[in-house]
Order: structure tokens, then sequence, then C-alpha cells
């Protein structure tokens, strides 16, 4: 058990029982079943994600929250996307640490290394085959934008399924409802968390239109769908629609 392994840990600083809280449950992660197949998924979540992001990006349309606030503060920073989005989880990689550790597990660390360069590459990749964003078609905005929620949803879904932990951002509705004892759920800690990404975002220049909205409205919806039809299945077995217990 976790509570046994830690037992022998002494250290004075919360940080550091934190961190040795994480290396317990990495270590027990490890062994669950199906592991392979999940860590697979999560990476390859991951990257999709990353690539849906890109899409998004080319359509002009706007992106989910948290990408909105990420490409508004870049901008103003004048460092790539990605950099600042590897930097943004790392400042809140920390909180998270010390007051809900329990988010954090093995897919967490895979979430807070991969995302950022991933995006930069995907972007760098689709400047150089289809030229600045600004210069493509109606038509091309429109199928980046139409593609970009379905790979979206889909590498999100991909994500969860793996069940390894989540990324800080997500983590924190999640906190926030264990912090208020309840007293705000965690579907309104998530729009809070979502408003002020896309304040942030837009009072720094990002674009807040139609896939800006069209992610809040259609995520849920679609996430579902690849998890009980697709995700599920594939990673834990045909005829399984929902996460087995024993992973979790």
């Amino acid at each position: 058990m976790i509570s046994n392994r830690l037992s022998s840990y002494r250290h004075p600083s919360a940080l550091f029982r934190s961190l040795a809280y994480i290396s317990a449950r990495i270590q027990q992660t490890v062994s669950r079943p199906h592991m392979k197949r999940r860590l697979t998924a999560n990476i390859t979540g991951i990257i999709i994600m990353a690539l849906a992001m890109t899409m998004l990006r080319m359509a002009l349309f706007g992106n989910d929250p948290y990408s909105c606030m990420n490409l508004g503060i870049s901008s103003l920073l004048g460092i790539s996307f990605g950099t600042w989005t590897t930097c943004m989880a790392l400042l809140l990689f920390l909180p998270v640490l010390l007051l809900e550790r329990r988010y954090i597990q093995a897919g967490s660390f895979v979430y807070l290394l991969v995302l950022g360069p991933a995006s930069d590459i995907w972007y760098t990749l689709f400047l150089a085959l289809f030229g600045n964003p600004q210069s493509l078609s109606m038509t091309s905005h429109i199928l980046f934008l139409l593609f970009g929620i379905v790979i979206a949803c889909f590498s999100i879904s991909l994500y969860i399924c793996s069940d390894l932990g989540i990324g800080p951002y997500d983590a924190l509705p999640w906190i926030i409802e264990h912090r208020s004892h309840g007293r705000l759920q965690f579907r309104w800690g998530r729009v809070l968390c979502d408003f002020t990404c896309v304040l942030i975002g837009f009072l720094l220049g990002s674009i807040v239109s139609i896939g800006t909205l069209s992610m809040a409205l259609f995520t849920g919806p679609l996430v579902s769908f690849f998890n009980s039809h697709l995700n599920i299945p594939l990673i834990y077995g045909k005829g399984i629609t929902s996460l087995p217990e024993q992973t979790k």
C-alpha cells in the first residue's frame, strides 16, 4: 500500500513528502493491468492533442480556453506557444503537487514533457506544408476547424481512458471542488477556470470565436462517444465500455 511505503519517509518539507507520495504512486501504477496499452494510449493521445491544437490554430476560429490563454501569453512574451505551454504546466504543477498530489501520476509527467514540444513541432510542420494561416481559403479554415474539434475530442478521450493521471490544468476544478468542500462543484469550477482563461486570452489578443464556443459545446458529448465506442474497448478489450475498476 502507498501509505506503508510512505511511512519510511521523514522529510520535513511538504514538497518532499509529495514527491515521495508520487514516487510510490508511479511504482504502483506500473503494476496495473493493460499497462503497455494504457501508456501507449496516454502518449499517443497527448501527441494527437498537440496536432488538434495546431489544426485549431490554423483555422483561426479560436482554440480551447486553456490554449486561448497560452497563445495570448506566449505572444506577449515573444516565445513559442509550446514553450509557454510547458512553462504554464510547470507553474500549475507545483500547487497541484502541494494541494492535491493524488491527481499526479505517470501520465501527468508525460503531459508535462510532451504536449508543449509536440505542439511546436506540429505547428512548424503545418506552416511548412500549408503556409501562413492568414493566406488560406475560408474552406481550408472550416476544414481545419471541423477536423481539429473531432481530433481534439478523440485525443482527450484517449488520454482520459488511459487512466494514468491528468494534467495540472485539468486537476484545478477537482481541487476547487475539494477545497470548497463541495460548495463549488467540478462543473462550475471548470467553468470558472475556462472563463478566466478565455478572458485572459481575449485581453491579450487571442482569437475568441466559434472554435472556442464549439469546443465548449461539443467536447463533452464527443469525448463520451469516443470513450465508450472506441477507446475503452481498444485499450481494455472488446465489449468493455467503461473503465474497469481494477485500473483505479
